[in-house]
């Protein structure tokens, strides 16, 4: 479990008071501004920021972290912020649905969105109730075998490289791009795997083993941690980077807490996260020049593209920042929630059991071609392949019914903190277990297509674990020990 407030010395007392004056400064503009129920948006803003409260104040799985800091960036941040006029514009909602569209029913949207983060929150106070205290399994390791790791460790660079390579060349799998790839095996299961799960995994397994067989380690595996952040996510054109090396990143930090080989002083942590932070921003400029050669323009019919929105005609503290719009954008949530509530005539239980039939195509989403037909879908580039997602909300309202958005919320909460649990108790790897519920999280927030393909994203994650677990006992001196 991760305590934000006591094991990560940066945050202190002056943090904590910027953090409370800039939510209360966003929470009364936007109170004021809001033309609903203001009833509903106290409870809105009262359940997503008790999720930041809790993180910052209390104990918290890795999974609860991720998931919370999400949530509350996509749900509560994004509307206070633009229902308040801070900053104004409809590309921060992924869709561009505010054109044309009514929010008449706004109240409802709030409602629907805090009873899903309630979902979340009652799950987690649930298990943190009925589950006994986390006792992971001591390693005692067998230095015998330390020469083995680096020959592995050198194995998996080469292997590491040349997948890169391969995929800079002939780019198998890249973000928002068809593949050029006439191998499905490739672009459909091998690479996804090795890009979303494989190389992570293996960074943490070798993290992991690394700091106990010598602690002097510290600054090598920051190293490691953000060459494969950057490497791995700048070649398949993804601009995220920042999220997948901190899960691995926090999950290092924990584990030297756990461990107590080291003291991490507070320059160690601002100066290797800072590096980390230099390299993401790197990534996306890297990311962005090669999207702009890779991705061919279409001609956009100038009446599509000069369509006016309301909203943009207020005006908003901030000017018009792309760095900002992305950060928002990739924060999926209410939009969903909105889109879906805006055509409540639609949902049904049915509706979500068509969603399991959907396969993948070359041009829309089961969720666009359902709730997207009376808007502009033209796409801007000929080669490209992205999609609008509801989110994980955004889907379960799918159904029509708060009662299962607020039952599945809880369920999923229970089930993938228990998964959390027992990677931990199974391996002791802390920077493991960070990871996986990061990729959790992630598919989470970004939920809503090929919903079918869930199973396999589940398994790919356990197999891998199981993997793990199983090339562990080479390592260990006599097994797992109490």
């Amino acid at each position: 479990m991760v305590n934000l407030n006591s094991n990560l010395k940066f945050i202190n007392s002056y943090f904590i008071k910027l953090i409370y004056l800039i939510i209360v400064f966003i929470f009364f503009k936007t109170f004021f501004e809001y033309e609903g129920n203001k009833i509903n948006y106290i409870i809105f803003s009262l359940v997503f920021n008790f999720t930041i409260f809790k993180i910052l104040f209390k104990k918290v799985y890795f999974f609860e972290l991720f998931f919370g800091i999400l949530l509350w960036l996509g749900f509560w941040l994004k509307f206070s912020i633009f229902e308040s006029n801070i900053y104004i514009s409809k590309d921060i909602f992924d869709g561009g649905f505010f054109c044309g569209s009514s929010l008449d029913n706004i109240n409802d949207i709030l409602i629907v969105s805090s009873i899903g983060c309630f979902g979340f929150l009652l799950s987690v106070f649930c298990f943190n109730f009925f589950s006994d205290s986390l006792n992971e399994k001591k390693i005692s390791f067998n230095d015998k075998k330390k020469n083995f790791l680096f020959v592995l460790f050198f194995l998996f660079i080469i292997f590491y490289i040349f997948i890169i390579v391969c995929n800079f060349i002939f780019e198998i799998y890249q973000k928002g791009l068809f593949t050029s790839s006439e191998i499905e095996f490739l672009f459909r299961i091998l690479f996804p795997f090795l890009y979303n799960i494989g190389f992570g995994a293996a960074v943490c397994f070798f993290i992991f083993y690394f700091h106990n067989y010598n602690y002097k380690y510290f600054y090598f595996i920051i190293a490691l941690i953000i060459f494969e952040g950057f490497f791995t996510n700048t070649s398949m054109l993804s601009r995220n980077m920042v999220l997948y090396s901190t899960s691995i990143y926090l999950g290092y930090v924990v584990l030297v807490k756990q461990t107590q080989k080291i003291e991490i002083s507070n320059l160690k942590l601002f100066s290797s996260f800072g590096i980390l932070l230099l390299f993401f921003i790197f990534s996306i400029l890297t990311t962005n020049f090669q999207r702009e050669a890779k991705f061919k323009v279409l001609e956009v019919d100038s009446k599509i593209e000069n369509l006016n929105c309301e909203e943009n005609l207020n005006i908003s503290i901030f000017k018009k920042n792309n760095f900002i719009e992305l950060f928002l954008t990739r924060s999926i949530g209410i939009e969903g929630v909105i889109m879906t509530q805006n055509n409540e005539d639609l949902l049904g239980f049915d509706l979500i059991k068509k969603t399991f039939k959907e396969k993948k195509q070359n041009n829309m989403s089961f969720y666009e071609k359902t709730f997207f037909t009376s808007k502009d879908r033209t796409r801007k580039y000929e080669n490209s392949n992205q999609i609008i997602l509801p989110g994980i909300i955004g889907y379960l309202n799918f159904s029509g019914s708060k009662i299962f958005v607020f039952s599945m919320m809880y369920l999923i909460a229970f089930i993938f903190l228990i998964f959390e649990k027992v990677t931990i108790k199974m391996t002791s790897n802390y920077v493991l277990a960070s990871f996986f519920s990061f990729l959790i999280v992630w598919r989470l927030i970004n939920f809503g297509f090929l919903v079918s393909n869930t199973a396999f994203f589940i398994l790919s994650i356990i197999v891998s674990l199981l993997t793990i677990y199983v090339i562990q006992f080479y390592f260990i001196r006599d097994g797992l020990k109490k």
